[in-house]
């Protein structure tokens, strides 16, 4: 450091404690309780939320589809062409293998986080007690995907 200057106070500034606990706080302060709002502003949440969510599923899910979509097309050229054999018994197999595996670690990861159920059957009452907050948020997200 140079001659005169000082390192900064730590009054200047603000730790944020960002625990799962005061996560939830955050949220809360800046939305509120949405399922004390009125129908429209619920509209307006869900909605909004949806579009954003939406668009982003749709710019991500087109660059895939490109990719997957690409590279499917370009594998059968090369073995319509006979530089490349596929061995389609053996690639149903290793598929076969792969989803066994994925719902095993969908299970392993239940069983390792089971507050994942907690959270997903809150989702779920808060989707059945704020109908308005869903119908907007899915209208929202067709908007996004078209978009």
């Amino acid at each position: 450091m140079a001659d005169g200057d000082s390192e900064p106070d730590d009054e200047h500034f603000e730790i944020i404690d960002l625990t799962r606990e005061r996560r939830n706080e955050i949220i809360e302060k800046v939305l509120g309780d949405v399922t004390t709002k009125g129908a429209m502003t619920q509209l307006a949440i869900g909605g909004s939320t949806g579009w954003f969510v939406g668009y982003v599923f749709q710019k991500v899910g087109r660059a895939a589809a490109t990719a997957v979509g690409g590279g499917l097309i370009i594998m059968r050229v090369a073995h319509y062409g006979g530089y490349i054999k596929i061995d389609w018994r053996k690639v149903e197999k290793d598929v076969d293998k792969a989803q066994r595996k994925l719902t095993k670690n969908a299970r392993k990861l239940q069983n390792e986080y089971p507050e994942m159920n907690g959270y997903l059957l809150k989702l779920k009452q808060l989707c059945q007690q704020n109908v308005m907050l869903t119908s907007g948020f899915i209208g929202g997200f067709l908007l996004g995907m078209a978009f």
